[in-house]
């Protein structure tokens, strides 16, 4: 048999087994493919599938806890919640009032401390299959982590396609979860949920059940389950793998056939051209040829490419020494290359300011034969140093095993000065934002980070001390703001000094300071500390060779079991502040547990006088004031009432302490001088024309220009508005803007009076500074003058002192006739007092007026 048939025979034969291989190959590889592809891709379906229900579900609880969110943020609960229980009954119909959807069964109101309060069933005698116990965890859950959110917690049901939810809603007020409203829902997962599947079947589950279950899933159990976003439970997916096994087996089948097919037509056209075969060593020969010219052409291209490179490259033997080099070099490192033939270049280069670490890592690389990547700083041969971007790889010959390293560098000194110029500019700005940029203190943010810090090392005991300075404004007002900033800095060093190497003396406000003891130290402590610091703040400080003078009020709280919480402990030293101011400041108070409820008291209280401003529950009372002299009306002083919705007409001693706290004493004083103008108005027009009207304003009122420009919308003619102010202003040395708008007040003729002289140390200049209309004595005076004769005497000082400045004088605290007889009789101008009449509101007033028929002087005479 000729030589050419047979090579055809066998190279048929081996055509045919090949393609006899290739089909099998084929159908092998599709079937051990298959399986896997499909079980990813039922995977894959199953996530899109479960995070589409899940986000089906989370939507749907995201609405039922927005419109239960609007339930516990209305006035009825939070009140309850906050310790109004009066209020039960307006809790449960304002919940019965609520448009309620299907299968809401019950809510309930809790406390902070997980205390049920009152429940009321939308659905009576509705199931339930919760514990008593889960709605007080849940609540004290929310208020231990003052949550902003919802809770849940999922039971199963024993309807078909439902599911039972606990729904947890903070009760938030002021900031701070004061309590929880807790409803228990039944939702039909049918509606928002597909129960089955073609690629498989979902349910909802716990985390017991689920891992009961065993539904974490793997390739081999794809079976997952997908966590329901803001809840603890999660949607459980289990895939049918009898449809992926039979989907598997028909792609088997079709690839079987297809590829025999496909693989006839290369197969028979491999047995035509395989006669032609033997041109192939050839024509290999010829293209190993072209191949070497093509890389002859590149490394042409490639040392073309290198000695242009900006970036300095060198090629050294395998021991590191360098045999090549190209221009970028010299021009980087001042060395020619011929100076560097047969170097190291770690030798030549690296100097003292060079990491040794990372000079040992790039020759442990070279060593190790491996390819190396670092930043590294060299020296130029005048000994100038910069930085390199360096990259070290290996050189392999046909084995495989290096016999040349390439090295390729380029120098980045300017982006490393630049880095380390925004890396100076992170740090500065980091600092910044955690001092405080006057005293060089931590701030407000810094102690919430470090107190957030001993929490998380697990310590328990946290104690500070809340500082606020007294008179302060005093200081800034008489000496100016840069004096206040001297006393702030120096304040600073005091606290820095006398505060412990473990304390944080921190400036967290205007004139406000914290100190956060370190760890161990308790109330004691911080009690001997804050003594120190009182001492040393109060001794005298000279600002530009003038005395400044200030005093501190502390604050000091301890976490234990009632405080917990950061931010409740940062209440808790406010409260013990707030006491020792009102102790007479200069003082250091300790937060107690009866200090505690105070603090809810005045909470609710400061909640309740925000929303009576808002309401303008606010109103004049009027008291009469009687010339000595005639007995007729000389004027009205009107006296600030608050009528509150439960507890009636409330006097100023009951809300003006927490007023004051708040800040918003002007807001009521404007309210009470609108009312109380328009109630003059309506009076004047009714005949009575009242000779004065005076109102009780603070200091800073004066200095508004406004407050003349609120009269301008009445016509209050003839009657004269005065504006009182406290004795005080005698004593502290106003501004200049102050004396300014009382001389505009006066010339637009409006009258200054002064309140209550002789309850402090009035200043007979200031008297004088000043020059009001009028001066009221203050009543602790009047009350024992008929029977102190050194009342009497010190009366008729303070009346001849106003008859000498040329001022009307007022007698507050008028009770009997024996007073009105002793005033009149020492030259006391105007009477006030019950013994005329108690403040009236405006009713009350024009019925008072109508019934004495008192005589009336003109405005000419006041």
């Amino acid at each position: 048999m000729p030589l050419h048939f047979e090579l055809g025979r066998r190279f048929f034969i081996l055509t045919l087994f090949g393609y006899s291989l290739a089909v099998a190959s084929a159908v092998l590889a599709v079937h051990f493919t298959s399986q896997p592809i499909l079980k990813k891709m039922q995977r894959e379906a199953l996530i899109d599938h479960a995070a589409s229900n899940a986000q089906n579900v989370e939507i749907r609880l995201a609405r039922i806890t927005q419109a239960l969110t609007v339930v516990a943020r209305s006035p009825e609960v939070i009140n309850y919640a906050i310790g109004d229980f009066s209020s039960s009954e307006r809790v449960k119909d304002f919940l019965s009032s609520i448009d309620v959807e299907d299968g809401l069964r019950r809510a309930t109101v809790l406390d902070f401390l997980g205390t049920p309060l009152t429940t009321y069933e939308f659905e009576a005698d509705a199931p339930t299959t919760f514990l008593p116990v889960e709605l007080s965890v849940a609540a004290v859950s929310v208020v231990k982590e003052n949550a902003e959110k919802a809770t849940y917690v999922y039971r199963p049901s024993e309807t078909p396609g439902h599911a039972n939810f606990l729904i947890t809603v903070p009760i938030r007020w002021r900031g701070m979860a004061e309590g929880a409203l807790v409803f228990e829902r039944s939702i039909d997962l049918s509606q928002i949920v597909d129960i089955k599947t073609t690629i498989g079947t979902q349910k909802l589950a716990t985390r017991f059940q689920a891992q009961m279950s065993k539904v974490w899933g793997d390739e081999k159990n794809p079976t997952l389950m997908t966590p329901i976003p803001q809840t603890s439970f999660f949607l459980v997916l289990e895939p049918d793998q009898e449809a992926v096994r039979a989907i598997g087996n028909e792609i088997v089948s079709t690839v079987m056939i297809s590829v025999g097919l496909i693989l006839i037509i290369p197969f028979g056209l491999m047995c035509g051209a395989g006669y032609h075969s033997l041109v192939a060593p050839h024509k290999a020969l010829q293209d190993s040829r072209e191949q070497l010219r093509r890389k002859q052409v590149e490394l042409r291209e490639l040392a073309e490419i290198s000695q242009r490179s900006n970036d300095a490259i060198t090629v050294t033997d395998i021991e590191g020494k360098v045999i090549w080099g190209n221009p970028a070099f010299s021009e980087v490192t001042g060395y020619e290359i011929h100076e560097v033939i047969g170097k190291r270049p770690g030798d030549v280069l690296q100097g003292t300011g060079t990491d040794p670490e990372e000079r040992d890592r790039i020759s442990a690389a070279i060593r190790e034969r491996r390819p190396v990547r670092s930043e590294i700083l060299n020296y130029t041969r005048e000994g100038r140093p910069y930085w390199i971007a360096l990259s070290i790889a290996p050189l392999l010959d046909d084995h495989g095993e290096a016999y040349r390293f390439v090295a390729i560098s380029s120098d980045i000194t300017a982006q490393r000065a630049q880095k380390e110029a925004m890396l100076r500019a992170k740090r500065e700005i980091e600092y910044q934002a955690l001092h405080d940029p006057l005293t060089g203190l931590p701030n407000r943010r810094s102690l919430d980070v470090e107190l957030e810090a001993i929490c998380a090392a697990g310590s328990e005991t946290r104690t500070l001390i809340r500082i606020d300075l007294d008179h302060f404004k005093y200081v800034n007002d008489t000496l100016g703001h840069a004096a206040g900033d001297f006393v702030l800095i120096e304040v600073s060093k005091i606290l820095t000094k006398l505060a412990g190497n473990d304390d944080l003396a921190a400036r967290v406000g205007g004139d406000e300071f914290v100190i956060l003891l370190g760890a161990d130290k308790q109330a004691e402590d911080a009690r001997r500390l804050a003594e120190e610091c009182l001492v040393a703040i109060r001794k005298e400080m000279e600002f530009e060779g003038r005395p400044c003078r200030v005093g501190a009020s502390f604050g000091i709280a301890s976490a234990n079991n009632e405080i917990v919480s950061n931010s409740t402990l940062l209440l808790a030293a406010d409260a013990a502040l707030y006491l020792a101011k009102d102790r007479g400041r200069n003082t250091v108070a300790t937060y107690s547990q009866k200090m505690h409820a105070d603090v809810i008291e005045k909470r609710v209280l400061a909640a309740e006088i925000e929303q009576a401003i808002v309401e303008e529950s606010f109103e004049p009372f009027f008291q009469p004031q009687i010339d000595a002299k005639t007995g007729g009306l000389a004027g009205l002083e009107a006296l600030v009432r608050w009528r509150h919705p439960t507890r009636g007409v409330l006097t100023p001693d009951v809300f003006l302490p927490v007023a004051y706290q708040l800040s918003v004493v002007d807001a009521i004083d404007k309210i009470v001088l609108t009312k109380g103008l328009k109630t003059i108005e309506k009076l004047n027009r009714a005949g009575h024309q009242l000779p004065k009207i005076s109102f009780n304003v603070v200091a800073k009122q004066l200095e508004d220009p406004a407050l003349s420009d609120m009269t301008l919308s009445y016509n209050l003619a003839p009657t004269i508005i005065a504006f009182e102010v406290l004795e005080s202003v005698l004593i502290e040395e106003q501004s200049t803007e102050f004396k300014f708008q009382i001389d505009r007040l006066k010339e637009q003729g409006f009258h200054i009076e002064v309140d209550d002289f002789g309850s402090g140390h009035a200043s007979i200049i200031g008297l004088m500074h000043l020059s009001p209309n009028a001066m009221k004595i203050d009543q602790r005076l009047i009350f024992p003058l008929t029977e102190l004769g050194s009342a009497r005497q010190m009366v008729r000082a303070i009346i001849e002192i106003g008859k000498a400045l040329g001022i009307q004088v007022t007698a507050e605290g008028v009770e009997s006739e024996e007073h009105a007889r002793i005033l009149a009789a020492m030259g006391c101008d105007t009477l006030q007092g019950f013994h005329y009449a108690k403040p009236m509101d405006a009713q009350d007033l024009d019925a008072f007026l109508k019934r004495q028929g008192v005589p009336q002087r003109t405005a000419n005479a006041i």
